[in-house]
């Protein structure tokens, strides 16, 4: 899949005082919401034949400006976002969304594209708090379910933002993003050891997410108490990693016209994840039809070209944790392959299972924040 680096958009509230409260009475307002449009001329993560989109055409019917007084309770009811009037440059040019009578020292959090099935419960939610560590499947927000559209956006780091009033009117300034992460493998190498021992044919056959979180939270942050889910060393435990992190229907060769042996999932087309953040995730690639030799162009006999291998990806140079709103690349970035973060593995890498007891296979990475002017991510299915 491949996937957008972060376009902040802010949201720019104007507050008209309608009166002066008497003592003991809290002052309440009238507060218009402008979400800024606009597309992206470049970005850190694209998808695959498409375009720059609009900020209208990545917030779904979904979505809501949550309101809450001082104390963090909720103020009336959440709204919903009115596109055509709350993102400004949209075919209606809207000039902004009021939300009537809110305090005047109201916090604004705003949530977009929550799953359908999860709506309800959390716009029912009465604290800031609630709504925060609300949490959702991790499921909802991968391309491969045939309900997905968009990835849940939050306010930037999980924190609500207070209205600052100045007279008769008040702005709060919000940047929203993806509270997910997200992972994209662009290609696999065969490389050569420091003995001369080399890959010289191989195929990926299927690319599997491990050690991942099953849910996420509204506010970014990893969920209390989640445990990551994880598959054990036996070849039939990858039947239990779930379609969504997994890409295994198809297979692909690995060819040399760029110079190095290199195998890809297609054109412009990545292996791409949407994974909740916390621990990193290890990535098991498994190999069919590998061929090696050694310094003196000999086929190594250690290497059984009818044979299933399996690679196991288990950090990333410089990153310990994966965080919301960005974007982990491994083997390529905006401008196509990246040799020097690709995931390249000589003989000594193959392994006859998944997650071998002694594995230590560590990938350097490009690390960028995840525009979202871009979501139809194309996979490699």
């Amino acid at each position: 899949m491949a996937a957008a680096a972060i376009v902040a958009m802010s949201l720019t509230g104007c507050i008209k005082d309608t009166y002066e409260p008497s003592v003991g009475e809290e002052k309440m307002v009238d507060l218009t919401i402008m979400i800024s449009d606009g597309s992206q001329n470049t970005r850190a993560i694209e998808a695959a034949g498409e375009t720059d989109q609009l900020v209208a055409n990545l917030v779904e019917s979904r979505s809501y400006i949550f309101v809450f007084n001082a104390l963090g309770n909720v103020v009336g009811t959440p709204t919903q976002l009115v596109k055509a009037e709350a993102i400004v440059n949209t075919p209606t040019n809207g000039a902004g969304q009021v939300v009537e009578s809110v305090p005047a020292n109201a916090r604004v959090y705003v949530v977009a594209n929550i799953p359908a099935f999860d709506v309800a419960r959390i716009t029912g939610y009465n604290t800031l708090d609630e709504v925060k560590k609300a949490v959702s499947d991790i499921e909802t927000q991968n391309p491969s379910q045939a309900t997905y559209k968009t990835v849940v956006l939050a306010n930037v780091g999980g924190s609500e933002k207070v209205i600052t009033v100045s007279g008769d009117t008040a702005t709060v300034d919000v940047s929203i993003a993806p509270v997910v992460s997200r992972l994209e493998l662009f290609a696999v190498r065969g490389g050569a050891d420091g003995e001369g021992n080399r890959i010289t044919a191989f195929t990926v056959a299927g690319v599997y997410i491990d050690n991942y979180f099953a849910q996420f939270a509204y506010d970014g942050k990893l969920v209390t108490g989640q445990t990551a889910s994880t598959v054990n060393r036996s070849v039939p435990a990858l039947a239990s990693v779930p379609t969504y992190l997994k890409d295994d229907a198809a297979a692909f060769e690995a060819d040399d016209t760029t110079g190095d042996l290199i195998a890809v999932p297609g054109n412009d087309v990545v292996w791409g994840y949407n994974l909740a953040p916390g621990d990193v995730p290890r990535i098991i690639v498994k190999l069919t039809g590998v061929e090696a030799q050694n310094g003196s162009g000999e086929a190594l006999d250690s290497v059984d070209p009818a044979a299933e291998y399996y690679l196991t990806v288990t950090g990333y140079t410089g990153v310990t944790a994966f965080a919301p709103g960005k974007g982990y690349r491994i083997g390529g970035d905006a401008d196509g392959l990246d040799l020097t973060t690709m995931l390249t593995f000589t003989p000594g890498n193959l392994h006859a299972t998944p997650n071998p007891a002694d594995v230590d296979l560590t990938v350097k990475v490009n690390v960028v924040d995840w525009d979202f002017g871009s979501y139809g991510a194309t996979l490699a299915r």
